[in-house]
């Protein structure tokens, strides 16, 4: 177990995030910090997801955030690397179809983002307070 705390390791997700933001397609070595960055911020996702399991609350704070960037990446890190609840996933979709829309005029980003929708982690099956399928019955025996 690391001795670093949830809230550096919510600062650095969000510090990795911003460096993805003003990528330099042209430049190899920017290119090549933004990769490094995507895998920081979705191995941290990871981290949080197994070490935090109950304080996934506190990650999905990002869904609210004032820059577009963190909420999408936040949306895709917690649908598809993180136990999540129904609302979670719920406001998760949701601003993934906003990005998109706004998108829409390029579509092999359109088709990336609906193949993304179509994985099985969009499910709601997957989140954590989906109802159990017998919960309300009983043991008749």
């Amino acid at each position: 177990m690391s001795c670093r705390t949830l809230e550096y390791y919510l600062k650095e997700w969000r510090d990795n995030v911003e460096k993805t933001i003003h990528i330099q397609y042209d430049s190899p070595a920017s290119v090549r910090k933004n990769n490094r960055a995507v895998d920081r911020y979705r191995k941290i996702a990871t981290l949080i997801g197994e070490q935090y399991p109950d304080k996934i609350e506190s990650f999905a704070e990002f869904l609210n955030d004032d820059n577009e960037t963190i909420r999408v990446t936040a949306a895709v890190c917690l649908i598809s690397l993180m136990p999540h609840t129904l609302a979670q996933l719920s406001q998760s979709k949701i601003i993934i179809d906003e990005h998109i829309s706004f998108y829409l005029s390029v579509p092999e980003t359109d088709i990336g983002w609906k193949w993304f929708l179509s994985q099985p982690w969009t499910q709601e099956s997957r989140c954590t307070d989906y109802p159990a399928e017998n919960e309300n019955e009983t043991d008749g025996g």
